[in-house]
């Protein structure tokens, strides 16, 4: 019954008996006003019976749950940020790379939505759904398409609108779908309010596209993939319409009367399986019924079948292969004892994955039968053959909270703080807040923790002061009494200085003592918090915050609350309430006693417990001389790690006391111990987390051996875990393992991750799972400079004297040399030893390092963070390994990085223009694209540097227009503002020396395209006639440095665009900026906008899938880059005289045997071979080699010739057969380099006689540029079929004085166009 303020409404009756059955009731409501739901139930008269309700789930309804996109795209929108959008189409438009038919009528009239593939890769594309809200948890449903391989992904992601802007990917498919649709399902939790995303990644396969049709969300949890049973639809089973059968599978329920009464799920006449119906079918007719693929894990198949008195018939298996595939198992007909059968199979698949067909083929003709129906159900694909998951355990849920005066969750509008006060004689008082705090730094809760909302609300500490000062919050008065009592509340501590949060007890008197602290970073979650007041505790609590460096860290409290009752610990053994029931062994000497944290500085007692970091905490030790071993009480099998706390400490010269830890099982103690601890650890509690993996419940045991000399064994905070890492690994994915931030430093380490940090040097992902979400150690050197500090160090368990090996990746980036080092102290001087140390900034997101590690006396670790005086970066760890033994080549990786799947890449693979990384880290601190808008003196994240000698006047600096610095202009060219950055030349001194000259280094390059070009844009201005200076781009191989272009002179007060052709180099190189000023001279010398452009070489493809001309290295170019002198592949295999068929070329010459080949010069003698590395001439490099080493031909025009020169190149003479009717025209292809003032012309002609006319086919007129340029030649077949022909390249030059003007010719080859 539904009631509102007006009426009552009945929705639902039921009357007389329904059967001893469950039975589903759904409704959609739509009231106007607040209601209420009545349950209501009746008897007529007394007797047996029983009327039962389970399981009530109210949800809001989705405004459209299903969307199959045949009309639009229903509420479902382009998301903000792709490069690419989503559109819908139909077979019926016969796209090549698109689906054929749709998934919701299986025609090509029927719509879905898809991205087609572009020529360029990782075009992203988002189609983002409305928000929806208390929709309870739903299934989301859709079928995707992805046919071939090399398409792109497919991925789902979830953003929840109440926590974060963000989209968290929850589901992701890359792999061919071949002909097919299939199913997707994500569970969706339920979230108060969220957005679903779907997001295509295209690939480089531009002959097909990723596909989506019939999303759909279905309220409740999503079935198991590869299990089915047919209640909803048929999963991803289907009928072929390929004329390969002749009847089909249909889903049918009892009620329909054509099948079993009831199906085997449900075992009820409503439930659903698929049926095939034999009547009036032919022998060789037959029903086929294909799966989706599945994977290779899955290796046992299970399903439910129904075939009582069927005869003439076979129901098969089939492995899908050629044709049908073989059959794995064949049914003739059922029992009757049962109506359904089951059938398990555990095929051997040798493939990655499989399909399976389910066949009921008929062997003769049907007649006239009374049993004519072949039903099959729950249909399973399973590693272990488990289908059905038993629901776990039933837990007792703790007893339900009495309410005091003393809690608060802070959500109330009227009071605040509830009936706690602020103290009137702190510094500050605590904040209110909803959401995030003022200051908006990353340090702050993303939520409340009562509603884990941006709604929620809690108090905070915060000073806006540059001093330190103190926040108090007081509870009323309280008397805890002749029981015990529980202060119970969340905090929030995050940052590099958070200060120190207590908890203190105020008595009578006034006089407070603390029983309560934390202090430095915890966590970036909100951490639940304990106090236990004992019997007689009485007065007022404190909640007291120490903010020292306001904005470095931040003090947060919610959800206070107060029970009159002992604190609950759960499986953790703390010992504040006893000794937790352990069990003292019987046979040793002495006995572990429970004791109190305390201050006597005559003993070696921790000052605080591990549990309450606080003087009075309890913990158990033993300090009498002699051997005590202690159990602890069973724990399950499932929890395959224990988690404790050691304190051992003693005076140094003593006799060593040990700590050693064993396994019991069945009564019985392992001799083989878990742990040893030789000797003291000093004056702090030790974490450490034992693997333990035994077959049944276990305890652990705790051997202590005191021998004097005033040491201390102490145990606190000891749990089971589900799982852990060992102690000698920590990948940081939870926690910091057994390193802990000392308290001597001036900042603390934290693990994030790519996804949440924001600095834009921090890793992009981890090492562990090469995953944005994937955890690390890291430290950032801005914030953590203020106030001169400088250095944070984590330190590890003290360990045994014995030699290790030490391994880790680190990631340092930023402004300038921040440091890492890894140094050896002595346990008890606390004397440092470094070991290893690096300086300055990586050239990829990790590094990888090993260091042995060898010393006769027990030692600790310790790796410590520096910054660069303030400059900001990150300093990052991950997979820190110290393993006993010596380091091994043999497990140093030989790489300089690692992304994706662990894929290992080498120095030769960093910045060689080829990305081997998804996201790629390969690629990323190579200089490509720099516009200096970084703030920091050098520009070192762009990777270019200053590459002076010592004694230089001049360097590169970065400037800005706003400095009103009289070295570069007022503008940037990246903003045109004077806000933006550039390069600049800018003198040391005004002592100026003839040949000082600026450099401006690239990192180290390989491997660069034949069109490699870099785009920049550049200043070269001077106030007066005189020289201002040069700029001079060059690259660099060996010690071979070749000229690009330069600019000398005024070129005027403007940017302007400056193009330097770097071409095909397979060695390593630099680019570099050289920069001479005339300080007699006002003006500057500035470069911005660096762009390479063209330089990245083609990606290897499947060989299939060319169409042009297949490289060697799989790499596919056009065919008409082929025998052109140019590395077009990367391997030269697309000029090698066999494989790319150059040996067919006619006049095939570089120039570089210093002779003209078949060629010929004639009348003027001006055309010259040229050697730039000996003569004084233009261009300074050739084509082929493109270094100065090459050889061209070239004419020249200097004050020397007093004429204008002319020069003419004649080819052999070239003759087409007529061999095809239709001929291909023939093709002259060679390279020119034309610049300088007095150049005329250049043409291409072709004669037919000698001496005879000839016909002109290419004209260049002017100067072209300094650079080489390719021109190709068509003659038409008509023209030179049966017709002997000749080449004839003429250059000629004009008469200008004092001008030097070049012609230089290289590389040519005639062919037909066809060959």
């Amino acid at each position: 019954m539904l009631q509102n303020t007006k009426q009552n409404e009945t929705i639902f009756e039921l009357k007389d008996s329904q059967q001893d059955r469950w039975m589903l009731f759904e409704k959609h409501l739509e009231p106007n006003d607040d209601f209420t739901i009545i349950i209501e139930a009746e008897w007529d008269e007394a007797g047996l019976g029983l009327v039962a309700v389970d399981d009530i789930k109210m949800t809001s309804k989705l405004t459209s749950a299903l969307c199959d996109f045949e009309e639009d795209f229903c509420e479902w929108k382009q998301g903000e940020g792709g490069t690419t959008v989503w559109r819908r189409d139909r077979g019926k438009h016969n796209v090549t790379e698109n689906p054929p038919v749709d998934h919701s009528t299986n025609t090509e009239m029927g719509y879905y939505a898809y991205l087609k593939i572009k020529e360029k890769p990782e075009r992203r594309g988002f189609l983002e759904s409305p928000i929806y809200e208390s929709v309870g948890v739903q299934c989301l449903r859709f079928w995707y398409h992805l046919l071939g391989e090399k398409v792109g992904d497919l991925a789902v992601a979830l953003k929840d609108v109440l926590i974060s802007d963000k989209f968290v990917p929850v589901w992701s498919h890359g792999s061919n779908t071949f002909e097919m649709w299939s199913l997707g399902l994500v569970t969706l939790p339920g979230l108060q309010k969220y957005v679903v995303r779907f997001e295509g990644i295209t690939g480089t396969n531009n002959m097909s596209s990723i596909a989506l049709d019939d999303i759909e969300f279905i309220p409740g949890t999503c079935p198991r993939r590869h299990v089915c049973d047919f209640e909803y639809d048929l999963c991803d089973w289907y009928n072929i319409d390929n004329g390969k059968d002749t009847f089909d599978w249909v889903r049918a329920t009892g009620v329909d009367g054509a099948g079993p009464l009831v199906d085997h799920t449900i075992n009820y006449e409503t439930g659903h399986y698929m049926l095939a119906k034999l009547e009036g079918k032919k022998k060789g007719d037959s029903a086929k019924l294909f799966g989706g693929t599945v994977p290779a894990r899955l290796k046992c198949i299970t399903l439910w079948y129904s075939m009582q008195h069927i005869v003439n018939a076979t129901l098969s298996i089939n492995l899908v292969g050629l044709g049908d595939g073989d059959p794995l198992l064949q049914l003739y007909n059922s029992s009757l004892e049962y109506l359904w059968e089951e059938v398990i199979i555990t095929p051997d698949i040798p493939m990655d994955t499989y399909e399976v067909a389910i066949i009921l083929t008929v062997e003769e003709d049907i007649t006239f039968t009374e049993y004519d129906a072949v039903a099959i159900d729950d249909v399973a694909f399973t590693e272990n053959c488990q289908v059905i998951t038993l629901p776990p355990p039933a837990t007792t849920p703790e007893p339900t909270h009495l309410p005091t005066v003393y809690d608060c969750d802070f959500e109330k509008k009227d009071s605040h703080i509830c009936y706690w006060e602020q103290d009137e004689n702190d510094g500050f008082d605590w904040g209110y807040w909803e959401g995030i705090p003022p200051d908006a730094e990353d340090t702050w809760p993303d939520a409340d923790h009562t509603t884990m909302t941006k709604d929620g609300h809690y108090i905070y500490a915060y000073f806006d002061k540059d001093s330190s000062e103190i926040a108090r919050l007081i509870s009323p008065d309280f008397d805890v009494g002749t029981s015990a009592a529980c202060l119970s509340f969340w905090y929030h501590m995050h940052g590099f200085e958070v200060g120190e949060l207590s908890v203190k007890i105020q008595s009578g008197n006034n006089d407070s003592k603390a029983i309560w602290e934390r202090y430095g970073e915890q966590s970036r979650e909100w951490i639940q918090g304990k106090v236990q007041f004992s019997k007689g505790d009485s007065g007022k609590m404190i909640l007291e915050a120490h903010v020292k460096y306001p904005g470095r860290g931040d003090i947060a409290i919610d959800d206070i609350l107060f029970d009159f009752s002992p604190c609950k610990t759960d499986r953790l053994c703390d010992f504040e309430n006893g000794m937790c029931h352990f069990e003292q062994s019987l046979e040793d000497e002495t006995d572990w006693d429970l004791a109190t944290a305390s201050l006597d500085e005559e003993l070696n007692v921790p000052s605080s417990d591990h549990t309450n970091q606080e003087v009075g905490g309890h913990y158990i030790r033993l300090t009498d001389p002699g051997t005590s071993m202690i159990f602890t009480n069973e724990f399950d099998p499932e929890y395959s790690c224990v988690e404790f706390w050691v304190y051992l400490d003693g005076y140094e010269g003593y006799d060593a006391s040990t700590l050693t830890v064993y396994s019991r099982l069945d009564g019985n103690v392992n001799p083989e111990p878990l742990l040893f601890i030789g000797d003291a650890l000093g004056r702090s509690w030790n974490r450490y987390v034992l693997p333990v993996s035994l077959p049944r419940p276990y305890s652990l045991g705790f051997e202590g051996t005191v021998k004097g000399g005033q040491y201390i064994i102490g145990l606190d905070d000891i749990q089971p875990r589900l799982t852990c890492e060992p102690m000698s690994e920590c990948n940081f994915e939870e926690d910091l393992c057994m390193w802990k931030n000392i308290e001597d430093d001036d900042f603390d380490w934290l693990i994030g991750s790519g996804d949440q940090l924001t600095n834009t040097y921090a890793p992009p992902v981890d090492i562990t799972l090469g995953s944005p979400y994937g955890s690390y150690a890291f430290v950032e050197t801005l914030s953590a400079v203020k106030n001169s500090k400088t250095t944070g160090a984590l330190e590890s368990n003290i360990l045994e004297a014995e030699d290790r090996c030490v391994s880790f990746w680190f990631h340092i980036q930023g402004i300038g040399s921040p440091s890492l080092t890894l140094s050896v102290r002595n346990v008890h001087d606390t004397q440092l030893t470094e070991v290893w140390s690096y300086s300055g900034t990586l050239m990829a997101d990790w590094s990888f390092v090993q260091v042995n590690i060898s010393r006769p006396e027990r030692y600790g670790l310790r790796l410590s963070a520096t910054s660069d005086n303030g400059k900001d970066g990150v300093i990052a760890m991950d997979d820190v390994k110290v393993e006993i033994g010596v380091c091994s080549n043999s497990t140093q990786p030989e790489c300089v990085t690692k992304c994706d799947d662990n894929i290992c890449i080498h120095e030769e693979q960093m910045c060689n223009f080829i990305q081997d990384c998804s996201l790629a880290q390969d690629e990323r601190f190579c200089g490509y694209n720099c516009t200096f808008e970084q703030k920091g003196a050098g520009q070192e994240h762009c990777q270019w540097k200053n590459d002076n000698e010592d004694g230089s006047v001049f360097i590169w600096q970065q400037l800005s227009g706003q400095m009103n610095d009289t070295f570069g202009p007022l503008l940037d060219h990246t903003f045109l503002s004077p806000e933006g950055h550039y390069m600049a030349v800018v003198p040391l001194t005004f002592k100026s020396q003839g040949g000082d000259q600026a450099i401006l280094k690239s990192p180290t390059l390989r491997n660069s395209a034949a069109y490699c070009r870099m785009r920049f844009y550049y200043i070269v201005y001077g106030s007066t006639a005189n020289d201002i200076g040069t700029l001079r781009v060059v690259f660099q191989v060996d010690d071979i440095t070749v000229e690009v272009v330069k600019f000398s002179g005024d070129q005027g007060d403007e940017w302007r665009e400056g193009l330097a052709y770097i071409g095909r180099i397979s060695k390593e190189f630099h680019v570099m900026f050289e920069g001479v000023r005339n300080l007699e001279v006002g003006g500057y010398i500035s470069v911005d906008d660096i762009l390479f452009e063209n330089c990245f070489l083609p990606t290897p493809q499947d060989p299939h899938e060319c169409t042009e001309f297949g490289c060697v290295n799989m790499a596919c170019v056009s065919l008409f880059e082929r025998c052109d002198f140019v590395d077009d592949c990367g391997d030269y295999s697309d000029e090698d005289l066999e494989l790319a068929d150059c040996y067919k070329s006619v006049g095939r010459c570089n120039f570089e045997d210093s002779n003209l080949c078949d060629w010929d010069v004639e009348n003027e003698n001006n055309w010259m071979l040229g050697f730039p590395d000996t003569q004084d001439i233009i261009p300074p490099r050739d084509h082929t080699t493109n270094t100065a080493m090459g050889t061209y031909l070239y004419i020249e025009s200097t004050q020397s010739h007093s004429n204008a020169s002319t020069a003419s190149l004649v080819s052999p003479v070239i003759q087409w057969e007529r061999y095809l009717p239709n001929a291909s025209p023939c093709i002259l292809r060679f390279f020119y380099y034309i610049d300088g003032p007095a150049v005329d012309s250049l043409v291409v002609s072709t004669r037919s006689t000698v001496n005879g006319p000839l016909s002109a086919h290419l004209t260049i007129k002017g100067a072209v540029g300094p650079y080489w340029e390719r021109a190709e030649v068509y003659v038409p077949p008509h023209y030179i079929m049966d017709n002997p022909v000749q080449y004839v390249i003429k250059a000629a030059t004009q008469v200008l004085r004092e001008k030097r003007s070049w012609y230089p010719f290289q590389q040519s080859s005639i062919f037909p166009d066809d060959w």
